[in-house]
């Protein structure tokens, strides 16, 4: 009997491989168009800018006071904190009354800014020149004079004029409608107030919530640094007191203490390259402490190496504390709040 024929299938080849999109796969949103204007700001008049200056010159006083007052009792001048107080209000005073003086007068109450708002961020640019001469001299002046207080207040403005903060940067933003105002935060204080035509207050109030509350984007902002700040201030304040309260014959001028801690918290708070003029002054009390030393036939006895053994031991905690500032071991306020608000693929501001 004959076997019946059969037919084998071809044997089995998968289907070339074509990349297909997902099921229910959108399409990537359109870029928004950037939105671009220019505004004019009245200095006097507009309370935004004027609550954020005041905030700031207020607590500067009153940290500067309280320090000057710690100072005081450490040295056994209590007596001196009232009228030390007194001066510090005057000297507040005049402070915001030359501000107005400056603003209405040879600003003419006028600041003219222009703002892009786009996908990578917000820029801000100072059209008006005369903003950034002052900047550039007040940070002269600080430097010239040993006042590391106009220095930061230069070294704030100049980088206040132009400034971009990146959307990965920010965290919230408060909406001033009766203003046409938005203010930027990252993840503890304003960076930036974003000023409206009102016809564009709508249109630029719903960008900046879109962006903000993109859920794609990765954002890059840091912890709240208020409490690491606060630690190693109290860590330079008590660092630079041995100075002030060393025996005789090593006693220095408060010119020289007061000084270097000033700028060793200014590096803290502002700019850690301000910490080498710290490190100088250091350097600096340090040759005293040696020359006195060597001129005084007690500079032998045991009990005079206690207290330089403590402020040898200061010296270098806080010699530490700058110089992990400058290489990025701990952070700065300002400097670490540009570098977080900084766009990578943002071109720098001409």
């Amino acid at each position: 009997m004959s076997q019946p024929h059969v037919v084998l299938p071809p044997p089995f080849s998968p289907p070339p491989f074509v990349a297909r999109p997902p099921p229910f796969a959108q399409p990537p949103p359109l870029a928004q168009p950037p939105l671009d204007w220019t505004i004019d700001v009245g200095l006097v008049t507009e309370p935004l800018l004027w609550s954020g200056y005041l905030k700031a010159t207020g607590l500067s006083a009153l940290l500067m006071g309280s320090l000057l007052s710690f100072l005081m009792v450490v040295t056994g001048d209590p007596a001196a904190i009232g009228p030390m107080w007194a001066l510090t209000g005057i000297a507040v005073a005049v402070v915001v009354g030359l501000g107005l003086v400056v603003a209405a007068v040879t600003m003419g109450n006028r600041l003219s800014m222009r703002f892009v708002v786009d996908a990578r961020g917000v820029e801000r640019h100072s059209i008006d020149r005369r903003t950034r001469a002052a900047a550039k001299a007040a940070i002269v002046l600080g430097v010239v004079s040993g006042r590391p207080g106009v220095t930061g207040a230069g070294l704030l403005a100049q980088s206040q004029a132009d400034r971009s903060a990146a959307w990965s940067g920010l965290v919230s933003a408060r909406y001033h409608p009766s203003r046409s105002a938005i203010s930027l935060r990252n993840s503890w204080r304003t960076v930036m107030i974003v000023f409206c035509p009102p016809r564009l207050y709508a249109t630029v109030a719903a960008r900046v919530a879109a962006e903000l509350a993109e859920g794609r984007r990765q954002t890059r902002a840091r912890r709240n640094p208020l409490p690491g700040l606060l630690v190693r201030t109290v860590v330079t304040v008590i660092t630079c007191l041995p100075f002030f309260a060393l025996p005789y014959p090593y006693e220095l001028d408060l010119f020289a203490p007061i000084l270097t801690l000033c700028f060793a918290l200014a590096a803290l708070w502002l700019v850690p390259h301000l910490g080498l003029v710290a490190i100088g002054g250091l350097g600096w009390m340090w040759f005293e402490i040696l020359m006195r030393g060597a001129l005084d036939i007690s500079y032998s006895r045991s009990d005079q190496w206690g207290p330089l053994l403590i402020t040898a031991v200061c010296t270098t905690v806080l010699v530490v504390l700058i110089i992990g500032l400058i290489l990025g071991w701990f952070g700065s306020g300002l400097a670490d709040d540009e570098a977080e608000l900084t766009s990578d693929d943002r071109p720098d501001s001409e």
